[in-house]
């Protein structure tokens, strides 16, 4: 989405305020920011004069929101009704019992039922009895998603010890066990950055392919002149670069990191669009 704004000011709270205007006033100014020649512009001196940072009429900069913050967006006119829960667990949202689980079965004999309480969400695995604690947090981040040296494992009050067996842990002749899951700091940030990469890969597909189809597009109807492309697709550039740094310091899941993979090829393709743009105006 494009936005043309007309500051009447000649700094960085001038700035801030016309963007108020037409982002809404609800936005969080803390949570911006505003990506110029492939360089973060500094929001945070109000007496900045937008002269001294290279900003003048004209302008075009990028807006970008730090990870973890998303805009505020109106209430919708009518609600869904209901409680919210998945129909399956509609008639049953206060009866744990009758959640259905996510199933994960390992191979091999004497197998012993572990059920897995987290939140809202139950995870089951069957395994055998002498799967260690380790092997079973293993399989078990299969179904979480989150890696192994996250997890918690609390059963009957107390925290479960990698250096244990599953049957180390059967106190009754029923081959089953309940246990309640929790995560160690820092799986938040695992996710948070996965759900950044998709994001990006989005916002890549859409808007920097729009960008470069526009580019060609004038440049092959001539309402480009070569300095206008030239300018264009050093922009585009900018921000392929702008996302290369983004990546760095990234912590994704195992899982995730297939994405991480695919947004750099993306950004490697638009490097050779671009690259082969520019020597086409040399050409010309």
């Amino acid at each position: 989405m494009k936005h043309q704004v007309i500051v009447n000011g000649a700094s960085i709270s001038d700035l801030k305020g016309a963007m108020l205007e037409i982002l809404g006033q609800d936005v969080l100014i803390g949570k911006m920011k505003l990506l110029k020649g492939g360089k973060f512009i500094d929001m945070t001196k109000d007496n900045i004069a937008l002269a001294d940072l290279g900003i003048s009429d004209g302008t075009k900069m990028m807006l970008m929101w730090k990870d973890g913050y998303r805009r505020p967006m109106p209430e919708p006119e009518s609600k869904p009704t209901g409680s919210g829960y998945p129909p399956e667990r509609e008639k049953s949202k206060d009866s744990v019992e009758d959640w259905k689980p996510e199933k994960l079965d390992l191979p091999g004999h004497d197998i012993v039922c572990i059920t897995f309480h987290r939140g809202r969400k139950l995870f089951e695995v069957n395994c055998p009895r002498e799967t260690t604690i380790t092997e079973l947090k293993q399989a078990l981040s299969k179904l979480t998603r989150i890696k192994p040296e996250y997890h918690r494992m609390i059963m009957s009050g107390k925290l479960v010890t990698e250096s244990l067996k599953v049957s180390d842990l059967l106190v009754a002749p029923k081959p089953a066990l309940a246990a309640v899951l929790m995560f160690k700091e820092g799986h938040h940030r695992e996710i948070e950055d996965g759900q950044w990469v998709k994001k990006r890969i989005k916002e890549v597909d859409t808007d920097l392919e729009t960008r470069f189809k526009d580019l060609l597009r004038g440049m092959k109807m001539r309402t480009l002149t070569i300095n206008e492309g030239s300018v264009q697709c050093q922009d585009i550039e900018s921000l392929v670069d702008a996302y290369d740094r983004e990546l760095d310091g990234l912590q994704v899941t195992e899982t995730d990191q297939k994405d991480v993979v695919a947004l750099q090829e993306r950004l490697g393709e638009f490097r050779e669009k671009c690259k082969k743009f520019r020597a086409d105006l040399i050409r010309r």
